[in-house]
């Protein structure tokens, strides 16, 4: 994590990267409209909790948070892996976004 991105070494998620400065903002690139006050919430994890879906402005311009829970529980039920429910709520967001 020394260069700011968050990689997955293992598993089913291996390769996958989290670009930390962009996503919690880089005052650097504040002068390029990059918002460096990022919106923080905390919350601790309970049993129930089935889903986390952590996104870029990408997805929740497309979608409130409501939208997208429902998008990736319903992927999920019909027998979707995770990484398939996260890659129809991206598909989903692009298809919204383009048009």
């Amino acid at each position: 994590m020394s260069d700011g991105y968050l990689r997955v070494e293992e598993g089913d998620w291996t390769g996958y990267e989290l670009a930390m400065t962009r996503a919690l903002g880089h005052k650097l690139l504040a002068k390029f409209g990059v918002v460096t006050s990022p919106f923080v919430l905390q919350r601790t994890l309970e049993l129930t909790d089935v889903c986390l879906i952590l996104a870029s402005d990408g997805v929740w311009d497309a979608f409130s948070y409501k939208e997208a829970v429902h998008l990736v529980m319903s992927s999920v039920a019909q027998g979707k892996s995770a990484r398939e429910a996260a890659e129809i709520l991206v598909n989903s967001a692009v298809e919204i976004i383009e048009k």
